[in-house]
């Protein structure tokens, strides 16, 4: 009862809409570009010591206030290579134990002449070591960044960097409605999006991301080290893939999505918000579901994130579901709403 309050509350306090999907494992394109791809004042593959001296030297602030650690918890926070996408923007994986991310904020980062106000350094673990063995020489990998533009006139920086990349990597990029992107043979990347939020310029951005050479495969490899193949009819794999679909459309502001994904009848408000503030989230509770559970069974899934306006704390969206049938679509959302 606390929670179904507390999510009606905060519905009326953060009536946004927002965008964060889930970067599915997809194989790479052909590459478009021979350019090498190097991220400005850091080695791809460093450790993670190696990283935080590396964004001291760079300016970085690394105060516990200004740098967020997002390893560990029994999930992964390991995006692929089409996380560039503003269709795939943030990635809450079912993959455990893989690696995480390293927010950073307010830092003033310039990059092709513009200044980027926020990063997110993406690692994995390597098995060998524990998920909260990360901080230690050799555990971690460094393999993807990304770099946000906050900017109320985000077009003309997009523009910008778009012809400053073409002029670097190839006239001629992947491009769709999503953005620009650039892969070379070694698998490094570049990627370009902007994101406009309707009604709120002030978190227009363009976001810039990279990705070391090998890496989609190297990430690949650490998955099904740590993971196996998961079947995919069992319920537990099915949670998941409803989970972050309902997560994804969620924080997209998706109603018809979110709609078609509820119990009938669903007698509880169905607002959506946090609009382009959600840097990423992870799946919390999936352990406790079966490969095998009987119709009536009812699991609560919880997408974790951190708090976008104070960056110091998280806030989970809590979805409820019940089996109602055996069918592929037989689970449904019979309540969600955000917990602090």
């Amino acid at each position: 009862m606390i929670k179904r309050m507390l999510a009606a509350l905060l519905t009326l306090v953060f009536m946004l809409s927002g965008f964060a999907a889930y970067a599915k494992e997809v194989p790479l394109p052909e590459a478009n570009t021979d350019a090498e791809v190097l991220l400005p004042g850091f080695d791809w593959y460093c450790d993670y010591e190696a990283l935080i001296k590396a964004a001291e030297a760079n300016g970085l602030p690394t105060d516990p206030g200004s740098r967020v650690n997002m390893v560990g918890l029994g999930a992964s926070i390991s995006p692929h290579w089409d996380i560039y996408r503003n269709d795939s923007a943030y990635l809450s994986a079912s993959e455990k134990d893989c690696g995480g991310s390293i927010l950073f904020n307010n830092i003033g980062f310039e990059l092709f002449g513009h200044s980027a106000d926020q990063c997110m350094m993406h690692i994995y673990v390597e098995p060998g070591f524990e998920i909260d063995q990360y901080r230690e020489s050799g555990a971690a990998r460094l393999y993807l960044a990304e770099f946000w533009i906050h900017a109320g006139d985000s077009s003309v920086v997009y523009e910008d960097l778009l012809n400053k990349l073409k002029a670097q990597y190839g006239e001629n990029p992947m491009v769709d409605e999503t953005g620009a992107c650039w892969i070379n043979e070694e698998g490094a990347m570049v990627g370009l999006t902007e994101k406009i939020v309707v009604g709120s310029p002030s978190y227009n951005h363009v976001r810039l991301t990279m990705m070391a050479p090998g890496a989609e495969e190297r990430l690949n490899a650490v998955v099904k080290t740590r993971n196996g193949v998961a079947p995919e009819n069992t319920d537990r794999a099915k949670l998941e893939a409803l989970a972050n679909t309902f997560a994804n459309a969620y924080f997209a502001g998706r109603a018809d999505v979110v709609a078609g994904m509820l119990t009938e009848p669903y007698p509880y408000p169905r607002d959506l918000f946090y609009a382009g503030q959600v840097s990423s989230f992870r799946l919390k509770g999936l352990e406790h579901v079966a490969d095998e559970e009987e119709i009536g069974a009812r699991r609560t899934i919880v997408a974790e994130f951190v708090n976008p306006q104070t960056q110091d704390s998280f806030f989970y969206l809590d979805m409820e579901f019940i089996k109602e049938s055996n069918s592929q679509d037989g689970w449904k959302v019979q309540f969600f709403g955000i917990d602090a």
